[in-house]
This record gives C-alpha cells, structure tokens and sequence, in this order.
C-alpha cells in the first residue's frame, strides 16, 4: 500500500515496461528496474513517515518570503500540507541513484553519475531537502540497485540499444 501513493510515477515505469517489453527480445533489464524501484519507494516510504523530518520550505517559510527566486511558485507546494515532514530521505535523488547505477552496471557512460547531483541540487534549490536528506537518498537508491544485482543480475540482459 505505500508503494501506491506515488500513483504518477508507477504508471510512468509501468507504461515504459509495457513499451519496452514490446520492442525488445529480452525485457528483463525493464522487469528489473520496475522491481526494484518497487523496493526503493517502499522503503523510502517506511523511512520517511518514521523520520517525519520538515522540509526545509517548511522550517524557512518567514525567511524565504523574502528571497528574489527565479521559480518562486516550486518552493511553496513544500511549505504546507501533507508532505512538510517527509524530508528524510530524498526519493528523487533516491530514484535518480538508482537509475544511474543500474544504467552503469549495464555499461553505460559513467556520466550518469551525474543524474543524481543535478538532481539533488534542484531539490536543495527548491528547499524541498536538505543537503543530507540528498545524499542518504542517492546513496540508498544506489544500494537497492547493487543489492538487486546481486540478487538478480541486470547484466544477463541484452538490451543496449535502448538506453
């Protein structure tokens, strides 16, 4: 049931698998990630309602009325509401790790590394995290990734093209 409430974005994985399922011969790498993105966001989920840690939007909202920013409206969703104490880890850059990682262990550039910090410092940019909430989440997506490939492997699948 946790897995659910980020509806959008397991539609978005689900619809690519079905696509990339149809197109290649082996869609193991796609039944991978979907997997073990499955397993990130449920234990993003279990660390973030126990952490309950506020956002920083949140924790800065009188001192950042005041700051000049190029989006102003990005940091206000975070200010307020029902996500204000789910900081604690960053699920993007969670995500983004994850991503990443598995895309190296298929042999792809090791630019992808970069996924995460662009991501993590937009997040930071919005005061949506805090720098450790960036960190510790790319640093657990990468390890669901590494333990997922242990259990199974992402290299026995054949699908460079794709990426």
């Amino acid at each position: 049931m946790l897995a659910l409430r980020p509806g959008i974005g397991f539609f978005l994985m689900g619809s690519g698998l079905v696509f990339t399922c149809m197109l290649s011969d082996d869609p193991s790498p796609a039944i991978w990630l979907l997997s073990s993105w499955f397993a990130l966001t449920n234990g993003m989920n279990v660390v973030k309602y126990s952490a309950a840690r506020t956002r920083p939007a949140a924790c800065l909202k009188h001192e950042l009325a005041s700051v000049r920013r190029a989006f102003p409206v990005l940091g206000i969703q975070f200010a307020s509401g029902q996500t204000v104490t789910e900081s604690f880890f960053s699920g993007d850059a969670a995500g983004s790790g994850l991503i990443a990682t598995a895309s190296i262990m298929l042999g792809h550039s090791h630019f992808w590394m970069l996924m995460p910090v662009v991501t993590g410092l937009g997040r930071m940019y919005i005061h949506a995290h805090h720098a450790l909430d960036v960190v510790v989440g790319a640093l657990f997506g990468a390890g669901i990734a590494l333990a997922f490939n242990q259990l199974l492997p992402i290299r026995s699948a054949n699908m460079f093209h794709f990426f």
